[in-house]
């Protein structure tokens, strides 16, 4: 009766499995097309071309197993080897090959402990284990991760030097017994330990979606809610420790926001709403900032927009500038600034007059006459002169009163300063020194008179004293 043997070819190279010849275990072409003959010496790796400096069965029997056979082998005859039985170890289950290349949690059906690597000879395009086990297939069954130990790892018995860690770290890869550090890949994701990342550090790692709130147009004294969602899409827990808006107070966290600190588990999700109460009309603008313990985004901005609109048939004036400041102004000379009165609501403004109250100096000069109608989107341009009377500084305001609900009266603040003009001379340079001239010879330098002021400059005489020896030469009359 036949009986079904396998091949293995271990450390860093996987194992596969044929029903086979008794005899044939050794030296089957199947596996060693790809892996090489597990007694030939020096082993070398058909897939990374290093060296194991001997066959691969002493590496095993003397570097790993400590000379203990019955790991690996059934009977008394040695021969033949089995992937998933054997005599049994020191401390070590009869489970052969499989002890260290295969886990218990992925046994299902006819699958047996070795799906992750009968995956791998799948992914490899080698797939005929899968005429007998139906988990080859990576669609059809998910083994568990590489961080799971094989139960040789987990319990390596007495006088082995088998590793304790599947995930193959450095600075010691304990996978790593005569060839490179590339390790093994148990799960059949084709991730090698320390790059597959269920070796990997557990993180968080938060999503927010969407960036943006965009609320719209919402009525002034009405509120709108919006919401953004926090996920957690990393391998451990989330915290969230702020919540904040900045920019118009207008936007504000609805009380339905979890309170600060909070976890988000991986795979979880927390939304936080955001009410937006427009107090006026106009847009607004802010900021919803997330900050957490994500090791790369500490915080997460969130971007606010709404505008604010007046409720249906209502006007809503709107004066600009609130300010007109005419700076300096000769006294017996005028300035004039605009200021523009709009309406951005949906119903007519009547503006029922203008007033101007404090220095006199302030007056409109071109205005319609009170009342008059500004029509939604409309806007009407109001001037203001300043003619200064004397030198000093002026203020005053001018009073828009119409029939806005919430904003009867709008006043714009009015400042200038009069001033004399004066002159200021300046003479440069200041001093003037000719050195050495020979007697009977002469030397000319020059010095001159400017106005930095605002007003004629009237020079009265030059006047030269001391030494006769100097002269003007050239000067107007």
């Amino acid at each position: 009766m036949r009986k079904i043997i396998y091949g293995l070819v271990a450390g860093l190279v996987l194992i596969s499995w044929w029903a086979l010849p008794g005899s044939a275990f050794e030296t089957y072409t199947g596996c060693a097309d790809c892996h090489g003959s597990f007694r030939a010496s020096p082993y070398t790796s058909l897939s990374d071309g290093q060296s194991w400096g001997d066959d691969l069965h002493d590496v095993h029997r003397r570097t790993m197993l400590g000379g203990d056979c019955n790991t690996c082998h059934t009977g008394s005859s040695r021969t033949p080897v089995f992937l998933n039985s054997s005599n049994g170890g020191n401390g070590l289950e009869p489970l052969s090959c499989v002890g260290c290349h295969g886990r218990a949690e992925d046994v299902r059906g006819v699958g047996g402990y070795g799906a992750g690597l009968r995956q791998h000879h799948w992914n490899a395009g080698e797939t005929v284990c899968a005429g007998c086990h139906d988990d080859a297939n990576p669609a059809s069954f998910t083994p568990v991760g590489e961080d799971v130990l094989p139960p040789y790892y987990a319990s390596p018995g007495t006088g082995h030097n088998i590793p304790t860690d599947s995930c193959n770290p450095p600075p010691d890869f304990p996978e790593n017994y005569a060839a490179s550090t590339l390790g093994l890949d148990n799960d059949g994701d084709s991730s090698y330990d320390t790059a597959d990342p269920d070796c990997q550090a557990a993180e968080a790692d938060i999503d927010v979606h969407p960036l943006a709130l965009d609320f719209g147009v919402v009525t002034t004294g009405m509120s709108a809610t919006l919401a953004a969602t926090i996920s957690n899409v990393g391998t451990a827990d989330l915290t969230v420790t702020g919540l904040n808006i900045t920019g118009s107070a207008d936007f504000t966290l609805n009380t339905a926001a979890p309170a600060t600190p909070f976890t988000v588990a991986p795979g979880a999700s927390v939304d936080v709403p955001v009410d937006y109460h427009p107090a006026d009309v106009g847009d607004d603008t802010g900021t919803l900032e997330i900050t957490s313990d994500d090791p790369d985004e500490p915080t997460v901005s969130v971007s606010l927009t709404g505008t604010g609109v007046p409720p249906a048939g209502q006007c809503d004036i709107d004066v600009n500038p609130l300010a007109l400041d005419f700076g300096s102004v000769q006294v017996g000379t005028t300035q004039t600034l605009v200021t523009t009165i709009g309406n951005t609501g949906n119903a007519d403004c009547t503006v029922n007059s203008l007033t101007l109250s404090g220095s006199p100096d302030f007056s409109v000069v071109t205005a319609p006459s009170t009342p008059f109608t500004v029509a939604p989107g409309a806007s009407v341009d109001v001037t203001v002169e300043y003619a200064p009377s004397d030198v000093g500084a002026d203020s005053g305001s001018l009073e828009i009163a119409s029939d806005d609900p919430d904003e009867a009266v709008v006043s714009v603040s009015l400042t200038g300063t009069g001033f004399e003009p004066v002159p200021d001379i300046d003479v440069a340079p200041l001093a003037l020194d000719f050195g050495t001239v020979t007697v009977g010879m002469s030397a000319t330098l020059t010095t001159t008179i400017s106005n930095a002021g605002t007003a004629d400059l009237t020079v009265n005489s030059l006047t030269l004293s001391g030494s006769p020896d100097f002269s003007v030469v050239t000067a107007p009359s």
